[in-house]
């Protein structure tokens, strides 16, 4: 697989993931519902299929609090019913300026993605892919963080401003003849690309299920 193609697919399987997250947990949530008859069981149901993501997202926004010295309250596991869904977690962020909310708000994408690239790069280094045990925890790794690292419109408040504002200072130092030069590893880009495809086809199956 070409090197652009590898970096051009793993962000359009990250914006598919994202388009489709939303109405597979509203099917996941419905049939377990169906199959309790209540709400607050279907909701706890869900929860804990899901926990491992849950603290992962919710702990991602903690830390980055913490990192960037803004105020951080307590972090909230339990799931809520609301009207418009179910809030698996929260945690308290004290007010701050736009940037650092911003990051605090992508801090769950931020984490996710690293987990799985880190995962990926676990096994690609040991040369592990050839035992099932570890390909189905790395499997198992993908679909928990893929599916609960996207944050909440809240979460999201600002994020164009501040994308806005990279594009405007990246341009500002290649106008001037500056670049910014990253080593990628094309392979570990291109597993990450073959794992996220896991929480996608489930996710997709779920859908049409």
């Amino acid at each position: 697989m070409p090197p652009m193609l590898v970096l051009i697919l793993l962000p359009v399987e990250i914006l598919v993931l994202y388009l489709i997250v939303r109405k597979t947990s509203r099917k996941i949530m419905t049939f377990f519902y169906r199959l309790t008859k209540s709400k607050k069981a279907a909701a706890y149901l869900f929860a804990f299929l899901f926990f491992p993501g849950t603290f992962v997202h919710e702990m991602s926004h903690f830390l980055t609090g913490l990192l960037l010295l803004v105020p951080v309250g307590k972090v909230e596991l339990m799931p809520v019913i609301e009207e418009d869904g179910i809030k698996m977690g929260s945690v308290g962020i004290g007010k701050t300026d736009p940037i650092r909310r911003t990051l605090i708000g992508i801090a769950p994408i931020l984490f996710g993605v690293g987990i799985i690239l880190f995962s990926i790069f676990y096994v690609y280094q040991h040369n592990l892919f050839s035992q099932p045990l570890f390909v189905a925890l790395i499997s198992y790794i993908v679909f928990e963080v893929g599916n609960t690292m996207f944050s909440s419109k809240k979460d999201l408040e600002g994020v164009f401003a501040v994308f806005v504002t990279a594009i405007v200072f990246y341009a500002f130092l290649y106008f001037f003849g500056l670049r910014i030069n990253i080593n990628i590893n094309y392979e570990i880009i291109k597993e990450a690309c073959i794992f996220l495809l896991i929480p996608i086809l489930i996710d997709l199956v779920l859908l049409v299920l």
